[in-house]
């Protein structure tokens, strides 16, 4: 297991700001189970960024008969869903919760080549783009 590339930068910055509240918190308090306290929670939280950001390595059958999970996570949904963009038609739609002791790295769940990603733009906090917050589209061809 690694930390993914993309963690590398905000790891490094919490730590020094972990660092300095802790250092602050030493010099400033002078009740020694609250400077224990702030400390120990603040590994905690360190430890689960980190924890956020882990990579694993992965022993990954490669077979055309075969579909993995695209994410780590419980499955919370199997339905039959209109599919507008892409296909045009009724396709199953896998849901997959993940929580934040999950791996949140998205695989590719059937071997192909990846033609295109479509981008999306939106504001997170609206509501009603919570369709396109929540998924993930891939396009691509039969090798």
């Amino acid at each position: 297991m690694t930390i993914h590339k993309a963690g590398y930068i905000l790891l490094l910055k919490i730590l020094i700001v972990l660092i300095i509240l802790n250092l602050a918190s030493f010099y400033f308090i002078n009740n020694t189970s609250i400077v224990y306290t702030i400390l120990g929670i603040t590994v905690v939280m360190y430890l689960l960024v980190v924890n956020f950001f882990r990579f694993p390595n992965r022993v990954i059958i490669q077979d055309d008969n075969t579909i993995l999970a695209p994410a780590d996570g419980k499955i919370v949904v199997i339905e039959e869903t209109e599919e507008p963009e892409y296909f045009k038609d009724r396709r199953l739609q896998v849901s997959i919760f993940m929580n934040i002791f999950n791996v949140h790295i998205n695989w590719f769940p059937v071997n192909g080549t990846v033609t295109q990603i479509p981008q999306r733009q939106f504001c997170s906090g609206l509501s009603t783009q919570i369709l396109d917050r929540e998924r993930t589209d891939y396009h691509r061809y039969r090798m």
